[in-house]
Order: C-alpha cells, then sequence, then structure tokens
C-alpha cells in the first residue's frame, strides 16, 4: 500500500463524512440521510450560529410575551361594558416615562442583537487558517461538488471526509470554495452556515472542527 493510499485510507476511516447532493439550491447534506439539522451543531462555527439564535429567540420570545401581555389586559381592562354611556373618556397628552421606555428599550434590544451578530460574523467570516489545518478545495460544478485535498494529493467527486476534532486532538479543516461554471451554495447545517460560490468573483474560505461523525 502506498503512502497516498494509507492516508487515503485513514482520512476515510475515522473521519465525518459528507456526500453531496445536487438539489435547487445545491444544498450539501450529510450521510446517513438525515433532515438538515441547524440545532445540533457538531463544530465551533455552528456553535457560535447556534448559540447566536437561541439568543435572538429569547430576546424576541420576551417581547413577544410582554406585547401580548399589554395587549390583552388592555383589551380586557377598556372593553366596553353595558353599564358605560357615550360620552368620551378623559384626553391624556403625552407621558414621558412611557415615550422615554419605548424609545430606549426598542434601542437597546437592536443594539445588543447588531452587536452580538457583528461579534459572530467576525469570529467567522475573518477567521485565520490554523497551521496544522486540513486543506480542502471543494469546486462547484453542474451538477456535481469536486473536493480536492492539496496536502494529499487527493480528488474526490461528491464526497467531503473531513477529521474529527477536540480538545485534545484540534484537527481543524479550513475549506476554500470555488466554482466552476455559475453560483452555487454549499451548506453542511451540523458543520456551518451557508457558503456561496460566484465565478470569477471570489473565493471563500471557512474553518470547521467537527466534533462527531455524522
Amino acid at each position: 500500500m502506498t503512502g497516498v493510499s494509507r492516508q487515503l485510507l485513514d482520512l476515510f476511516t475515522t473521519h465525518w463524512f459528507v456526500t453531496a447532493r445536487v438539489t435547487p439550491a445545491f444544498i450539501v447534506q450529510t450521510e446517513p440521510l438525515r433532515s438538515p439539522d441547524i440545532f445540533n451543531p457538531q463544530s465551533t462555527p455552528a456553535h457560535s450560529i447556534f448559540d447566536l439564535s437561541i439568543l435572538v429567540l429569547k430576546v424576541t420570545g420576551i417581547i413577544f410575551v410582554v406585547v401580548v401581555t399589554l395587549l390583552i389586559y388592555a383589551i380586557l381592562k377598556y372593553r366596553k361594558r353595558a353599564e358605560d354611556n357615550d360620552h368620551e373618556p378623559p384626553k391624556v397628552f403625552g407621558n414621558n416615562q412611557i415615550e422615554l421606555a419605548w424609545t430606549v428599550l426598542p434601542i437597546l434590544v437592536v443594539l445588543i442583537l447588531f452587536f452580538s451578530t457583528a461579534r459572530v460574523i467576525h469570529a467567522i467570516q475573518d477567521a485565520r487558517m490554523p497551521p496544522n489545518a486540513l486543506e480542502v478545495e471543494a469546486v462547484g460544478h453542474q451538477f456535481w461538488w469536486e473536493f480536492r485535498y492539496p496536502q494529499l494529493g487527493i480528488v474526490t467527486a461528491n464526497e467531503l471526509h473531513v477529521p474529527l476534532s477536540d480538545a485534545l486532538q484540534p484537527r481543524p479543516t479550513w475549506i476554500t470554495l470555488l466554482s466552476a461554471d455559475t453560483d452555487h451554495s454549499f451548506w453542511v447545517p451540523q458543520l456551518g452556515g451557508k457558503m456561496h460560490l460566484i465565478p470569477a468573483d471570489w473565493q471563500e474560505g471557512r474553518g470547521w472542527r467537527p466534533m462527531a461523525t455524522g
């Protein structure tokens, strides 16, 4: 068995396995057959996206509960009663405390979500390739994916194998996206967000640290 064959065998038997399927959006899904699941993160970028999603859901959930509670309270308290006559209620001209609250609180919520999202985007998109990373080039074709391993001299079609990584043995993967013809989108929900390939324009590098087989 040659050195390249041993490397190929090791890579294909001990690593996260991804099979590319042709879909209308050119989405990459995982094997075995299962639904893409953004709520089951298995890499560092996916965990960051998941934590941000939970933060947004919590903040918006609190806002929803507060708004619905106030709406129900107002409907019940100020509903028309049988003993009410037709005279108009006394007019109220402004309330500084209420107006300040509904101006400042939304601004604070927007700032929290903005800076939280910007931090995650910066950490993922501006990350540098680790020195010990496995380099993979993903080339989108009509209608298949080509995966190149420059360090190993290996090329595969529609199958991506990347190493598992943990705290004791970090084995990051750095994937670079290229397009051979038209626009493509590359997405493995358990490993990170969707990445886009635009021909003759730009390429995108992204780091993964898969933590479980799939």
